[in-house]
């Protein structure tokens, strides 16, 4: 297994036990679950959890399933139904409903028998998985709990939680585009080894040490890297001619140890390590290491290679070369990637230039609510750069008038080029769209992916866009020789990954309104004052006959708050940004300690598509969206707190639209386990025969309920 991203977390207080959650290179989680202490292991009886989306519950799955698996996976049990998993087949009970739980054992169907450790992998129907998929503050395990005193270790919620390591690439570099090893970022002084072909070289002329850069850690650290020469057959491994290429690394400023000494082996095909007896050769092979000495790091690693070659003929070289570090964070505090989107359909625009997910000025043309380019208006098309925490993707939906006209070679070839930045480095290919020889669709180079005169939907995801730390651009640029060779974008979606931290508390909704059946704004309790404002179709309205001050009611606070509500426009355009009949909406908001302070003056923007706020760059536009307001001035909110709208409008059919108005407040959990601080308490057991909940069950019901409604739709037929 390669892992790119894991996790562990630490459970309970004495006992202890590890649940580690690794992302593979294959879209999986494996999740593995251990005592913290190998010299006194508990009994792992089962392990519960929640996702963090329950909506995907339904796409899981598991493995090993039930019974199946090995001395390494024991599953006996795998149960799944969103907050209602919470007994174990011996009885045992958790005190609060789970979405998944997973049972261990050495005897089928149940808990009996000594586990010490355990492992299960998880994997999705709607594709890759990521850790924050799963809400990692929920896992709980149960442990010793067949002679009737089991305990459930939870992370705890207090103060001085034990930490989390998470890991991270600290370097990474695929040398392309350099000159000199000296001129990559990860390469520590000066070197004797060159760069060609896009890689780190080394040979007789060119051999010696190749130091990487230090890196901090707090804990495990890894080595993997990219490895072939050009003629094994040409490489020696003894006598005065004999060649060698050594991996080293030196823990917490130490000694250097090694790692591997790589030499031929006798049959000259291929290159092999001295102590793992990884291999490479003519073609490429990936070298990694992890764990033994790796693990025992608690300050800095650095890595370094050393060649000793012999002949100028005997290249050795190295590309894609990474190195990951552990970083501790509070367990109370441990970050997640979650997701963000922007995307565009392009309808109602004019040119290209008017969609705010294009950046800057291009030659493509805006029609049939699509961005198009053909001979006449080709060239490069930029999409707007997202700050990213993590990977990244996009789709979107592409089509031509005739795939017949468009040519892959000669004079009038066409090219269609789909590319991408990332942490603002050179352009890389994703795919290039030519037509095939058949004229029936364009293909993509890369990819494989196709689309002609019904259209497709196109989607990248993984490889280099799982790389991204900082940023991401997407591109395309293209190159197209007649004004009849026509293809349109539509639908384009670039999702991006943030870091959020989960502090542990939960929130207290203080006012929630929908404006249903409400005729007037004084109507609702969450309103303390309007000038005029009215309220049609269920929401606020204001305009030029209805502007002026919606102030909401008074709520009491006590620490961390948000405001939130839906906004939109009948039509942005109408309104104007400057002049004598400038219009704006601004947002106030007003504490305890502070006069009314303006959180955002919205304005309609150079394009006429929406309405941007001053200070966030929340846009109101034709379609309802969400605003959320929080941190700032809304942070440790002690006693009053009220928000209000200032709407100056000129113009009757100037209209904004808000609703579903939401006040929270964040405050701690103050559940305290049974046993004291530490995260754990005893475990309840239910008098009779356990009522489970396995997935083979929820898919019987499924499927019954499916029979059972096409025989209802069977008998509305007859009717």
């Amino acid at each position: 297994m390669s892992a790119s991203n894991s996790i562990s977390i630490t459970l309970g207080c004495d006992p202890q036990t590890i649940v580690t959650i690794s992302e593979t290179d294959t879209g999986t989680l494996f999740v593995d679950v251990r005592s913290a202490d190998p010299t006194m292991p508990v009994d792992l009886d089962g392990v519960f959890f929640n996702l963090s989306d329950d909506s995907t519950l339904d796409s899981l799955n598991f493995f090993p399933e039930a019974n199946t698996g090995s001395i390494f996976s024991p599953v006996t049990g795998v149960q799944a139904a969103v907050d209602s998993v919470d007994t174990l087949a011996n009885g045992a009970q958790v005190a609060d409903g789970y979405d998944v739980g997973i049972q261990f054992g050495t005897v089928a169907s149940s808990t009996e028998g000594q586990v010490g450790a355990a492992n299960f992998t998880l994997f999705s129907d709607n594709g890759p998985m990521k850790i924050s998929d799963l809400d990692i503050n929920s896992f709980v395990t149960v442990v010793d709990s067949d002679g009737g005193n089991g305990q459930v270790l939870t992370a705890g919620d207090v103060a001085g939680a034990d930490p989390v390591l998470v890991s991270k690439e600290m370097l990474f570099d695929d040398f392309n585009s350099i000159h000199t090893p000296e001129q990559s970022g990860i390469v520590e002084g000066h070197t004797n080894w060159e760069a060609a072909w896009g890689k780190l070289v080394t040979n007789s002329h060119n051999e010696g040490v190749l130091a990487l850069k230090t890196v901090a850690t707090d804990g495990p650290a890894t080595l993997s890297f990219d490895a072939n020469v050009h003629n094994t057959h040409l490489f020696e491994n003894s006598g005065a001619m004999a060649d060698s290429l050594r991996v080293e690394v030196k823990i917490d400023g130490g000694k250097w140890v090694l790692l591997d000494e790589f030499r031929v082996n006798d049959a000259g095909t291929a290159i092999v390590g001295s102590e793992t007896g990884q291999t490479f050769g003519n073609t490429a092979g990936n070298i990694s290491y992890e764990g033994g000495i790796l693990d025992t790091a608690e300050a800095t690693v650095q890595f370094r290679f050393v060649s000793d070659v012999t002949a100028s003929d005997e290249w050795i070289k190295i590309d894609n070369v990474s190195v990951t570090a552990s970083e501790e964070v509070d367990g109370a505090t441990a970050p997640t990637l979650i997701q963000n989107v922007i995307s565009d359909d392009f309808n109602d625009i004019h040119y290209a230039a008017q969609s705010d997910l294009v950046d800057g000025h291009t030659n493509w043309a805006a029609a049939w609510d699509k961005l198009v380019t053909n001979g006449y208006n080709d060239g490069e098309l930029r999409f707007t750069e997202v700050a990213t925490d993590g990977p990244v993707s996009l789709t979107m939906d592409l089509n031509t008038h005739d795939t017949r006209v468009f040519e892959n070679s000669g004079w009038g070839e066409d090219n269609f080029r789909v590319e991408v930045s990332i942490d603002g480095g050179n352009w890389v290919l994703l795919d290039n769209y030519q037509v095939n020889d058949a004229g029936t669709a364009l293909v993509g180079s890369e990819t494989g992916q196709s689309f002609g005169n019904s259209g497709n939907t196109v989607t990248y995801s993984g490889g280099i866009l799982d790389e991204a730390e900082e940023s991401a651009q997407f591109r395309i640029v293209s190159d197209l020789s007649a004004g009849n060779e026509y293809i349109k974008v539509d639908n384009v979606q670039i999702t991006s990954s943030e870091e959020v931290v989960d502090t542990g508390g939960s929130e207290k909704v203080l006012l929630s309104e929908d404006f249903n059946d409400v005729c007037d704004p004084d109507d609702s309790d969450s309103i303390d004052r309007d000038d005029g404002w009215d309220v049609r179709d269920d929401a606020l309205r204001t305009s030029g006959y209805n502007d002026g001050k919606l102030e909401t009611a008074t709520v009491q606070a006590d620490g961390d708050t948000s405001f939130s509500f839906d906004a939109s426009t009948d039509c942005a355009a109408n309104f104007d940004a400057t002049g004598y009949f400038a219009d704006s909406l601004t947002l106030q908001v007003r504490t305890m300690e502070n006069d009314w302070l303006t959180l955002d003056k919205f304005v309609v923007n150079d394009n006429g598509t929406a309405l941007v706020g001053s200070e966030t760059g929340n846009e109101i536009g034709k379609d309802a969206s969400t605003l959320t307001y929080s941190g700032g001035a809304l942070d440790d909110v002690q006693g009053d707190l009220q928000f209000r709208f200032i709407s100056d409008i000129s113009s009757s059919n100037e209209i904004v639209r808000l609703d579903n108005f939401e006040i929270t407040q964040t405050v701690e959990d103050e559940t305290t386990p049974e046993d004291g601080d530490c995260g754990q308490y005893d475990v309840q057991y239910i008098a009779g025969i356990p009522v489970l909940k396995p997935v083979d069950e929820d898919h019987l019901k499924a499927q019954i309920n499916q029979v059972d409604g096409d025989e209802e739709n069977e008998d509305d037929v007859g009717l």
